[in-house]
């Protein structure tokens, strides 16, 4: 990262003990189409392999932050915020997966309308192998809030 180039956003990921989802979490972060973020990998003391397979990973964007053992999840989001560098923050987990366009689409509904403090995407609900749970769900527009509302 550029010391004179401010970070716009830091990414940080919350995980414990769940190697398997978080490969497919990280390769959908690291192939954003919006690419100026930090990423931030908060790990909550997990004993699996979790560690060596971040370690490995060669990206400059990401910082690895192994927490104690027997930290709580709550200690392990709080961190996130405190310990990213980035002028906004989303917060994951290893069980999600964005969409390639998720962060793009976030960062210029931010920059068209700096007034907003919050943005919030739809889901969509898989299981273990993929599947939309409810494959019948609608999505729903995109809507924005007035303050209080």
């Amino acid at each position: 990262m550029n010391p004179h180039h401010p970070i716009r956003l830091t990414v940080a990921l919350l995980t414990y003990n769940r190697l398997a989802y978080l490969r497919e979490t990280v390769a959908a972060i690291l192939a954003q189409t919006y690419r100026d973020f930090e990423f931030l990998i908060l790990d909550n003391g997990s004993t699996d392999d979790t560690a060596k397979y971040v370690i490995n990973l060669a990206d400059p964007r990401i910082r690895y932050v192994r927490n104690p053992p027997g930290s709580s999840i709550e200690f392990n989001s709080v961190s996130g915020y405190h310990l990213a560098r980035g002028q906004r923050v989303i917060v994951t987990h290893d069980d999600d997966i964005m969409e390639p366009d998720m962060l793009r689409q976030q960062m210029d509904y931010l920059d068209a309308h700096p007034e907003a403090r919050l943005v919030w995407t739809h889901i969509r609900t898989i299981d273990q192998h993929g599947e939309f749970i409810s494959p019948n769900a609608e999505i729903l527009p995109d809507r924005t809030f007035a303050v209080g509302k």
